[in-house]
């Protein structure tokens, strides 16, 4: 991954109108393979390197929180204030927009691993009085036919696309060895947290220690659950004989069960007899009963039959008397119709006569309004051109009145600017005074300050002589010498108490864990001879020949035989011819102890397996104590070894010292004393190179400042120099002008005067074409009445028109009528002709129906018979309907009578009382016996498959279990212990990474580990391969150390992972100018041999004149608001 450019707005100090923009790759950035972060305290420099993990992470190394925390504010006690309510928590990463602002922005963009360009951006809005949530995005960048388009990508990708997560990412690319240097002074203790924070696992291993111990917990709570179902399944289990028992009883009852069910299947089929009879006699019944209703039915029918008949025998006569009755209505419509023909031709006929007369008034009003037009119409078109020449008129006075309003706004304008140039002629004479007096003010200003600054430099000068004389006058090698051996010393005698203490506690710890260790070991050697001693199998094969006993003896079959012998006769089972137990008084005394004991042996046997379960237990966790002591006892060997090979190591340095830790105590305050006296010397010595430094400061910018107030005082001399200049300027022209603007004034007054007279002359004309126009038409507008008087004669010419038409259209309405009044004498002709015919037929008709008839039918009759309005095929269907209805019942009970005569064939012997007493004696029948014998059987199959099942699980759970408490007792309770196994190999890593890294820059140190430790030794190669203790390293050697320990875990970090970044923070300040060098130069080959780039946030001045590429953060005054400038040599 490659970092390409930065953009920030409004974050923090950086509050730049329209924001910053550090371009890695390009300019002097992209030409340098190192380069310096450098500014005032507070002025941004740390906001660089915020903005780009926010842009890649919503998270950012001032606003520390971990992943998913809750924001941690401040707790008040009662009412918030307001501007606590809007308040973000302190480790809100919004808190970095710049205060008073309304949004802030980082956009980073980076070539990932994969080859893409990517741009992430983080935004923040502040809205009134609250904060939006941030916003994050990703986008894309192609570079298609020269243009660069983006297309916008899942920002959540980001740790997928650059191989880091942000703890991962700030080792990798933010180094602050800073953290290396507490690591490498801190106790060994304190080494295992300060290497969690560093590598980012601060609680993973109490994570694995508790996801052990639930995993032993699950182990143990399933062995226990199948240890109780293992005993609740035995007591379900059968001996051979008591299974073979209960199958036979079972076997017994199922049979009897079966012969009661045939018993009981005949006698209900039997009583099936009785209620099929029963329903029989009921069905005829009702057959009978639904005959006879069909029957009734179809007589009450009757009336409606005879109705019928009539209709039948009737219908050719009805329907020529309704014909005839209709045509004798349509002879009354017809003669009707026609009065009322003659009756609308009267009516037309007076109509047409008086549209006639109103035809000639319209007539006559039409041609006086065509007259009226054509005397009007010549005065119209003259009003008209009229009117155009005053529309003409209007317009020029428009344009003159424009034209004069005009000319007097240039008089005024004109007049404005003569007064205006006389205020300016004023003005520039008072500016070329007061321009004067300024500049001499200034000069004498420069001459007097200029001579305090070079009294300045003098005495600044004279007193960084005087320092410098002092620091001559003493030897530093010397004094650094004394330093360093009494430092040494007093280290190594540290070492040597601390070490002499640690080594006689392990040989006492080591004491106690070999006593213990002896102890287990006795201990399960007892508990081995214990459950020797427990024989488990010999008891439970007695208890089962003693089950087997009691059962033979209370069996009922060998009951039986017992009452066939006889005294002298052989038993059938073991020949004997004594039966001392033939008599069952005796032997129910015998099986009654016997079934005591077998209780009493069966207590016994549950109170050794449980005595054997516990021993097992016991010795168990022993065997796990002993691993867990012996694994302690080989750490405690190794300690003793390691501590006293450090030790032997202090003593060949120091032969003249003691071995005793009180003598050594004593020598410790003697060197201690020494060790100050030393220090004091080496600090007196720095507090006056320190003197001597600031001295040479205090000249540096005494003298810089004579340089720079000598260039202001040349500036403000030409400034006020180019003001007396501009002032006289101004004055000339300003008095040149004078004379031009009075003429401008004078011309432009003639001109307005001008265009006042040739406007009065337009407005005169206008007045008499305004007369003229009433003349000829009056107040009237021409068009308007053009339209009046057109309107007016076309809508006498309309009514005309219209009227004409109203009389065509009655003549039309006459000639309509006549022709319908025609056609209904002829239609009245015919229907009077038909109607005669249909009166013949009808007489025909009834003449010959009354024939053999007492009482005749007459045309009243036929007249009533046409007025019936019956469903007639509605009336013939229900009769048909009852008809079948009979017939259907008639064959359905003769059917039914049929099958009770053949019923009663087969009629049982048993009446049916005798039935249904044997029924209920049959029924009463229980099979609860059965039932139990069943369910203990079940039970028993159910035990046997689940204590094979059980018992397999039993042993894998047991072995489970085993290896669980294994893992536990190894790795301790807390997980401790794995932990500090864990954090040795990761130190050995760590090492191994950092000593690549210190060959880079320097030769001489080396990092060992303690061997099963967190230990960490210098070997000093310039010192005979001395191995020194961290403690004992002065400031530039802890940096060196510390620095390699950082770049080792940016480059454990990353992995396989490519990132061309770092950035370095902390520590330059304590090297020495030629170590100073060295480390940055190795720095800079880093973009050579590894490909980064190296960015130095510098916190003084040294590293700004070892690196010429600077990323420049500048206060703005005291604002508290800061820029960036990017500076090269």
């Amino acid at each position: 991954m490659k970092l390409l450019r930065l953009e920030l707005l409004n974050l923090a100090s950086l509050d730049k109108a329209g924001g910053e923009i550090i371009d890695f790759e390009n300019g002097p950035l992209g030409e340098s393979n190192i380069f310096s972060i450098v500014g005032p305290t507070g002025s941004g420099k740390s906001t660089i390197l915020d903005a780009i993990c926010l842009a890649l992470f919503n998270r950012a190394p001032r606003y520390p929180k971990k992943k998913n925390d809750r924001n941690q504010s401040i707790e008040i006690y009662g009412k918030k204030n307001e501007d606590e309510s809007n308040r973000l928590a302190p480790s809100d990463p919004r808190n970095i927009l710049t205060h008073g602002k309304k949004y802030g922005h980082s956009k980073l963009t980076f070539l990932a691993n994969n080859g893409n360009l990517y741009r992430a951006e983080w935004s923040v809005c502040f809205k009134r009085t609250r904060y939006d949530n941030a916003v994050t995005s990703l986008y894309i960048l192609k570079n298609e036919d020269g243009k660069i388009t983006e297309a916008e990508a899942d920002w959540n990708e980001l740790p997928r696309i650059i191989g880091l997560d942000y703890e991962q990412f700030l080792r990798t690319v933010l180094i602050a060895q800073g953290s290396f240097a507490n690591f490498l002074t801190a106790k060994e203790d304190e080494r295992y947290e300060l290497l969690e924070k560093l590598i980012g696992c601060e609680d993973l291993y109490s994570r694995i220690a508790a996801e052990i111990a639930l995993r032993r917990k699950e182990a143990s709570d399933s062995y226990n659950e199948i240890r109780a179902g293992i005993n609740v399944y035995a007591n379900d289990d059968l001996a051979p004989d008591e299974l073979e028992k209960l199958t036979a009883e079972i076997a017994s009852l199922e049979k009897e069960k079966q012969a009661n069910a045939d018993t009981l299947e005949t006698v209900k089929k039997s009583l099936d007899w009785y209620d099929t009879d029963e329903k029989l006699c009921s069905d005829i019944a009702k057959a009978e009963t639904a005959v006879n209703d069909a029957k009734n039915s179809l007589l009450a029918l009757s009336d409606l039959q005879q109705r019928l008949n009539l209709h039948d025998t009737t219908s050719e006569g009805v329907a020529t008397y309704r014909e005839q009755t209709a045509l004798t209505s349509s002879i009354n419509e017809t003669r009707t119709a026609i009065d009322n023909y003659a009756n609308e031709t009267d009516k037309l006929n007076k109509e047409i006569a008086e549209l006639k007369t109103q035809l000639q008034d319209l007539q006559a009003k039409a041609k006086q309004a065509a007259d009226s037009y054509d005397e009007k119409k010549p005065h119209i078109n003259r009003a008209r051109e009229i009117k155009g020449e005053i529309e003409s008129l209007q317009q020029q006075v428009d344009e003159k009145t424009s034209t004069l309003q005009q000319s007097q706004t240039a008089v005024d304008n004109a007049t404005k600017a003569v007064n205006d140039n006389a205020d300016a002629i004023r003005t520039a004479d008072e500016a070329l005074r007061k321009a004067n007096a300024d500049y001499a003010k200034t000069e004498n200003e420069a001459a007097q300050n200029l001579a305090t600054h070079t009294n300045n430099v003098a005495a600044a000068r004279e007193k960084f002589d005087n320092f410098a004389k002092q620091l001559q006058a003493q030897d530093l090698a010397s004094l650094q010498k004394s330093k360093a051996e009494a430092d040494k010393a007093l280290t190594d005698i540290r070492d040597a108490i601390r070490l002499t203490s640690s080594l006689t506690k392990k040989k006492t710890d080591a004491a106690a864990n070999s006593s213990e260790r002896d102890k287990l070991l006795t201990r399960n050697k007892e508990i081995t001879a214990t459950r020797a001693g427990i024989n488990i199998r010999q008891l439970s094969d007695e208890l089962t020949t003693l089950r087997k006993a009691h059962t033979l003896m209370t069996s009922e079959n060998l009951a039986l035989l017992r009452g066939d012998l006889a005294d002298g006769e052989p038993c059938p089972l073991c020949g004997a011819t004594h039966h001392p137990y033939a008599d069952s008084g005796e032997l129910s005394n015998i099986t009654s102890e016997m079934q005591g004991l077998i209780v009493a042996k069966e207590k016994e046997l549950i109170e050794l397996q449980d005595r054997d379960f516990v021993l097992a237990q016991e010795k168990s966790q022993n065997e796990g104590f002993l691993i867990k002591l012996e694994t302690t006892a080989n750490e405690l060997s190794d300690e003793i070894e390691s501590l006293g090979t450090e030790l032997e190591i202090i003593f060949v340095r120091h032969s003249e010292w003691p071995a005793d830790i009180t003598q050594l105590e004593e020598l410790n305050v003697s060197l201690s004393t020494q060790a100050g006296i030393a220090d004091t010397a080496l600090s007196n010595y720095n507090d006056m190179s320190n003197k001597a430094e600031h001295a040479r400061q205090a000249l540096d910018k005494t003298t810089e400042g004579l340089d720079n107030y000598r260039k202001l005082a040349d500036r403000r001399l030409k400034e006020a120099d180019q003001r007396r200049h501009d002032a006289q300027v101004a004055l000339t022209s300003h008095q040149a002008q004078s004379a031009t603007l009075s003429t401008q004034l004078e011309e432009k007054r003639q001109t307005a005067q001008a265009a006042a007279s040739k406007l009065a002359e337009t407005n005169e004309l206008l007045t008499q074409k305004q007369q003229q126009l009433k003349d000829e038409i009056g107040d009237n507008e021409p068009d308007q009445l053009d339209r009046t008087l057109t309107t007016a004669k076309e809508n006498a010419e309309k009514l005309v028109k219209e009227k004409s038409e109203a009389i065509a259209d009655a003549g039309l309405k006459m000639q309509e009528l006549k022709g319908r009044t025609e056609i209904a004498v002829q239609n009245l002709g015919n229907y009077q002709k038909r109607h005669r015919e249909l009166s013949s037929q009808l007489n025909l008709w009834l003449e010959k129906f009354n024939i053999d008839r007492d009482k005749p039918l007459t045309i009243a009759n036929l007249a009533e018979i046409s007025t019936y309005k019956d469903d007639w095929e509605g009336i013939r269907a229900s009769i048909k309907g009852k008809s079948d209805t009979l017939t259907a019942a008639s064959a359905t009970a003769q059917n039914i009578i049929e099958r009770r005569t053949a019923h009663l064939t087969i009629r049982p012997e048993a009446d049916r009382e005798t039935l249904s007493a044997q029924r209920e004696k049959l029924e009463a029948w229980k099979s609860e016996a059965l039932d139990t014998a069943r369910a203990r059987l079940q039970a028993y199959h159910r035990a046997k498959e689940k204590m094979g099942e059980l018992h397999e699980k039993y042993q894998e759970a047991r072995h489970t279990l085993d290896e669980w408490e294994q893992i536990c007792q190894a790795i301790g309770g807390d997980g401790k212990t794995l932990r500090k196994i864990a954090q040795c190999y990761t130190l050995r890593f760590l090492i191994a990474h950092a000593n690549a890294e210190i060959r880079r820059f320097n030769t001489r140190y080396e990092l060992t580990q303690v061997a099963n430790s967190l230990g960490i030794r210098v070997i000093d190669h310039d010192r005979a391969d001395d191995i020194r203790d961290t403690t004992s390293l002065s400031g530039g050697e802890t940096f060196i150390v510390s620095l390699g320990l950082a770049l080792g875990l940016s480059s454990l970090s990353s992995r396989n992972i490519s990132f061309d970044n770092l950035f370095i923070d902390e520590g330059f300040g304590t090297l020495d100018p030629d170590t100073l060098a060295t480390v940055i130069d190795s720095l800079a080959s880093l973009q050579s041999s590894r490909g980064k780039k190296v960015g130095v946030i510098s916190h003084t001045d040294v590293m700004s004149e070892r690196i010429s590429t600077q990323v420049r953060i500048i206060k703005n005054g005291n604002s508290g608001s800061s820029h960036i400038e990017i500076h090269t040599a």
